[in-house]
């Protein structure tokens, strides 16, 4: 999330050409901010040693293995859960690249061939994704987060 959320800013604040005469409605900005954060917060409040002082115990314990060189611990090691995240990473980072791709023929629908901006009207994108579908960055995006739920599938408090 920390790379999808960077990748995000920097296509919104540095690559993206929005109309000077356009607007946003203030509570679809603000709506934009408070999901990017609230999914941050609520993934991390609900992870495996964040719940009921859990995550103390967890790092007293590393601590003494680490100090002491003792091994005493037991970690729960889940190889059904590390089946699936190696499945469906590669899926989330190729759907990550088509949203990026998809973003990025619609920024260079507004540049001319020198790469300088040259309109601010909408054009009709091709390419990419944009050959089958109307918004291939949005179903990218949906796509993700059913990654994410599968991935995080005992954590679902950011739905």
């Amino acid at each position: 999330m920390t790379i999808q959320c960077t990748r995000r800013f920097i296509e919104t604040r540095f690559l993206q050409i929005f109309s000077k005469k356009s607007k946003i409605n203030l509570t679809h900005y603000l709506c934009g901010y408070l999901h990017y954060y609230a999914v941050f917060v609520l993934i991390i409040a609900k992870a495996d040693g964040f719940i009921g002082g859990e995550w103390c115990f967890k790092i007293l314990l590393k601590l003494k293995i680490i100090i002491l060189g003792q091994s005493t611990a037991t970690f729960n090691f889940n190889f059904s859960e590390v089946l699936l995240a190696a499945i469906v990473t590669p899926i989330f980072l190729y759907l990550w690249f088509k949203q990026f791709e998809s973003n990025m023929i619609f920024i260079n629908l507004r540049k001319d061939k020198k790469g300088k901006v040259s309109s601010e009207t909408h054009s009709m994108p091709k390419g990419g994704w944009f050959k089958y579908l109307s918004s291939p960055h949005m179903t990218a995006e949906v796509g993700m987060y059913l990654i994410l739920y599968a991935l995080l599938f005992k954590n679902t408090s950011y739905i």
